[in-house]
């Protein structure tokens, strides 16, 4: 667990799949990074499609090197997702992805 001054970041785990999948897929937020109008070229995945980017590792830590996943929480409540992906880029160079679950949660500062 690592505590910053907005959020606080806790590892995944695997009861939190479903959960992480609707904030990224079937939430609020979902229309700022997939989807059209505004993204017809990444539509919205199913949950077959997800899982498989998603591997289980990202909710277990199996493989740290090659990514693993993170509940952002605000005052104790899930508020979103973080994760690192390092197995398809150079060695020591990591790609995260993040996303919130709400549009209440958004531009507060708590991706930063």
């Amino acid at each position: 667990m690592l505590t910053g001054n907005k959020v606080t970041l806790t590892p995944a785990e695997i009861k939190d799949k479903e959960a992480v999948y609707q904030w990224c897929f079937h939430s609020e937020t979902t229309k700022y990074h997939s989807g059209p109008p505004s993204y017809p070229n990444a539509p919205i995945a199913t949950e077959a499609e997800f899982f498989e980017d998603y591997q289980e590792y990202y909710f277990t830590g199996a493989q740290p090197q090659d990514g693993r996943g993170f509940l952002i929480l605000h005052a104790g409540e899930p508020i979103g997702f973080i994760s690192y992906s390092s197995f398809h880029l150079k060695d020591g160079i990591a790609e995260l992805d993040i996303w919130l679950n709400r549009e209440a949660h958004c531009g507060k500062g708590f991706g930063t």
